[in-house]
């Protein structure tokens, strides 16, 4: 498939879609499971795991010279895996949901705290979110916590992506807002039907 930027839309509860444009030479890896690219952001690099089997996203944050970066937060952090929908695409385009939850991760893969959770539950009051998103966001948040619980993040991630090669990326483009209203694949009864599909 040829096409010189690849369109990532995030929705943000309730109205929010969050645009961000990836250049083809940024991505490492993209098939039927994963997509996995990177981004150099002021003095960081951003790498981004999406899953189209799974429940969850993760980006990892390194310094430019491809070591782990921790940020500082309610832990210190190198992991942040936000609980979504698998993703799904079309082309150049590949959307996913953000379900509110997020588990922040330390440079040892280990150690992590789970935060947002009053606003997943928020969001599941106002009916923000369907009941099957509601139950992929739990099993998402256990299958997640298992891969943390053994110890075998980093080698869970390298075994689909090595570290190794973070370095070789270009910077990120501006980040774009857009009303869910302006992006047909996010109307509620139409997403779940999407949910794990790839369609070049």
């Amino acid at each position: 498939m040829k096409f010189e930027t690849l369109e990532c839309y995030n929705l943000h509860m309730p109205y929010e879609v969050r645009l961000f444009s990836i250049d083809q030479s940024n991505i490492k890896l993209w098939n039927d499971k994963y997509l996995v690219y990177d981004v150099r952001e002021d003095d960081m690099i951003l790498r981004h795991y999406s899953f189209y089997n799974q429940w969850f996203e993760i980006n990892c944050s390194f310094q430019l010279d491809g070591k782990l970066l921790g940020e500082q937060g309610p832990i210190e952090w190198s992991f942040n895996c936000d609980i979504c929908s698998p993703c799904f695409s079309e082309g150049n385009k590949i959307f996913n949901v953000d379900l509110e939850l997020d588990v922040l991760v330390n440079q040892n893969g280990k150690d992590y705290i789970i935060i947002d959770e009053d606003d997943f539950e928020d969001a599941v009051n106002k009916a923000w979110i369907t009941e099957k998103e509601q139950v992929g966001a739990k099993q998402g948040l256990n299958d997640l916590k298992e891969i943390i619980d053994s110890g075998n993040l980093i080698h869970y991630l390298n075994e689909i992506c090595p570290f190794k090669d973070v370095i070789n990326c270009t910077k990120a483009n501006p980040m774009e807002k857009f009303e869910i209203s302006e992006i047909q694949k996010f109307k509620e009864k139409n997403r779940e039907q999407c949910y794990g599909k790839r369609r070049l």
